[in-house]
């Protein structure tokens, strides 16, 4: 009734696939064909590199279910509220997940982000200073956008941090992106709003730091 992990080049004996209950979850680091466990699955999750992943699209309860397969899940803090407005997009998007401003916010166990990764979210911000994917710790996040027309990337030391000039994102929903690059002595990071690049790199000397909360940094809120 637990999760198993499979790159699906293992040679599998003895062992039965329940396709009553549990999670099989392939995380394949080359080309294969077929699936090693057979046809039937209770629940079959293909991983190719995703961290995490949270549509934020559940209806009721109070958890916001990470369907990467790692189990990431995020326990709702105060009240965020499903809401009937979301971007459109060219998948099965049902709601989204409104924050109020003031102490909505969702929170996981801390995670280091990958040296080389990108990481994404829609959002939509109506005012204020919003942090998108943040910490613990005031001042220390992933992906902040200040005054509606500033983005920015804090990094994981606390003493460097990368930031873009862009037009006004009040709103309306948008598309952010941010790409980092482990380039040995820096790290590269860019930014795309709505698949468009913005700009050239900004670089940080020891990249993103760790996350742990979507919609705060325990100061600033997304509203």
């Amino acid at each position: 009734n637990g999760t198993l992990r499979l790159l699906n080049t293992q040679t599998i004996t003895g062992l039965t696939n329940d396709t009553g209950s549990g999670t099989v979850l392939l995380t394949p680091t080359s080309d294969t064909t077929g699936l090693k466990m057979g046809n039937s699955y209770n629940n079959l999750v293909v991983n190719d590199s995703t961290f995490a992943h949270w549509p934020l699209d559940e209806q009721a309860g109070a958890t916001a279910n990470d369907v990467s397969g790692y189990g990431k899940h995020a326990t709702y803090v105060d009240s965020p509220t499903p809401s009937s407005d979301r971007p459109t997009t060219n998948f099965a998007n049902y709601s989204s997940l409104d924050f109020d401003g003031s102490n909505d916010a969702l929170s996981f166990d801390g995670q280091t982000i990958p040296a080389n990764s990108t990481w994404c979210s829609w959002a939509k911000i109506d005012s204020g200073n919003a942090v998108i994917l943040g910490s613990g710790t005031t001042g220390s996040y992933a992906l902040a956008v200040y005054g509606g027309n500033q983005v920015r990337v804090y990094g994981q030391a606390g003493v460097d941090e990368a930031s873009w000039s862009v037009s006004s994102l009040y709103g309306s929903w948008h598309h952010l992106c941010v790409t980092q690059t482990d380039m040995t002595v820096y790290y590269a990071m860019t930014l795309y709003i709505d698949g468009v690049s913005q700009g050239g790199n900004e670089t940080l000397d020891d990249g993103a730091g760790s996350i742990s909360r979507i919609g705060t940094d325990t100061t600033d809120y997304i509203n």
